[in-house]
């Protein structure tokens, strides 16, 4: 099984690294690193915020990005969505039920 490759390895900003993360699909290693940056941005995460706000928002961006902002933004945009789930869930429940009240009249 190979492992990912560690963000703060290579030298350059744990925010870079999360939002290379986000960009190549790994939304596990994104999330994992943009909430390290939330914990405590360094001075290279500062540094590299108005670059990686710029790749974020495009030509929308005002200029005015802190680290922890943006690590919030790719950890609110990797976050798993849970209403399908809960569909799921639902119908089975719903499924389940009509079962039981099928043996329950006719078994």
């Amino acid at each position: 099984m190979a492992k990912s490759t560690k963000d703060r390895s290579d030298g350059k900003s744990a925010l870079e690294a999360a939002y290379r993360a986000y960009e190549s699909g790994d939304v596990v290693t994104a999330r994992r690193t943009a909430k390290h940056v939330i914990a405590g941005a360094t001075a290279d995460d500062q540094a590299a915020a108005k670059r990686v706000a710029k790749l974020l928002h495009g030509e929308d961006d005002r200029g005015e990005a802190q680290a922890e902002l943006l690590a919030g933004e790719i950890v609110k945009r990797t976050s798993p969505i849970l209403r399908p789930y809960l569909w799921a869930l639902g119908g089975a429940a719903a499924y389940a039920l009509l079962v039981t009240l099928a043996l329950v009249r006719y078994g």
